[in-house]
């Protein structure tokens, strides 16, 4: 199996801090290419922006029924399940903050 470690050596040499800059950029792209993805399957809309403004929105409310609200005040109205879904695929692809504790929701 190939480590993160090792990755990380044959992709940044010995800057530590360089090389966990480009996996943080490389997780987040895949971040916003799952959102992407999950968005097209559920509502026809495949835009990288939106997905951005998704996930920035994630950060900022970490319980779905908020994460909710922020969308629909934002205009966008998307079912329950796929704003918990998203919140949960946010908060555990997240480059440094694996919270994991979307599934419950209330």
């Amino acid at each position: 199996p190939i480590r993160v470690g090792e990755v990380a050596e044959s992709v940044g040499g010995a800057s530590g801090a360089y090389t966990m800059s480009a996996l943080n950029k490389l997780a987040h792209l895949s971040l916003v290419n799952k959102v992407t993805t999950e968005l097209e399957n559920h509502i026809g809309i495949a835009d990288k922006t939106l997905s951005e403004f998704i996930i920035d929105l994630a950060g900022k409310h970490d319980e779905p029924r908020a994460f909710q609200k922020a969308l629909e005040d934002a205009g966008a109205e998307l079912s329950f399940d796929l704003v918990r879904n998203l919140l949960a695929i946010i908060q555990r692809m997240k480059p440094g903050g694996n919270k994991g504790g979307a599934d419950g929701g209330g």
